[in-house]
């Protein structure tokens, strides 16, 4: 039997697969509360700040609208109830 012997030496690749959990992004609401109401309510308007706990993008929607890219805070006034998706 032959053995053929590259004439390279080979090349070795490693992977660091050890961060496998997606980011977390979370949201944090400022305002001035409404007296009399419960802690979520705020009187006239809300600002609403997402952070992610890696880089990258953050797409978002405010009452089932259209998608948007986070770029900064952003106020929400519609009067009511609000769902902010992320």
């Amino acid at each position: 039997d032959q053995y053929r012997i590259s004439d390279h030496d080979p090349v070795v690749i490693g992977l660091d697969l050890a961060d496998t959990s997606a980011p977390s992004v979370t949201a944090s609401v400022t305002g001035s509360v409404r007296a009399g109401c419960a802690a979520d309510c705020y009187d006239g308007s809300a600002t609403v700040t997402l952070n992610m706990s890696e880089p990258g993008s953050i797409v978002y929607r405010i009452n089932g609208g259209d998608a948007q890219s986070y770029t900064a805070p952003f106020v929400v006034s519609t009067e009511g109830s609000n769902t902010i998706e992320f």
